[in-house]
């Protein structure tokens, strides 16, 4: 997988298609493949309540969550973001 490439992995303790830690560890072993200064970083988004694919519409907390997290990244990545 390209180092220059930011990778972002979402994951909600509510679903029952993909477990979370399964994400999660997934998310932890590419990070730990990039440890050279060029190296794109990896970002893990943690909800919740919403179910697998959900995330953008069934809960508000996960909901506002995700689009903070997701608006923060694209800011730091000089890409248009929502304050």
């Amino acid at each position: 997988f390209p180092i220059n490439v930011p990778v972002v992995f979402i994951a909600t303790r509510s679903d029952d298609l993909v477990h979370y830690n399964c994400t999660y560890n997934l998310a932890c072993q590419l990070a730990g493949t990039r440890k050279n200064k060029e190296a794109s970083p990896i970002y893990f988004i943690e909800l919740d309540n919403a179910k697998h694919a959900e995330c953008t519409f069934t809960d508000q907390i996960d909901q506002e969550t995700y689009q903070a997290a997701l608006h923060t990244i694209y800011k730091k990545h000089g890409l248009p973001y929502i304050q």
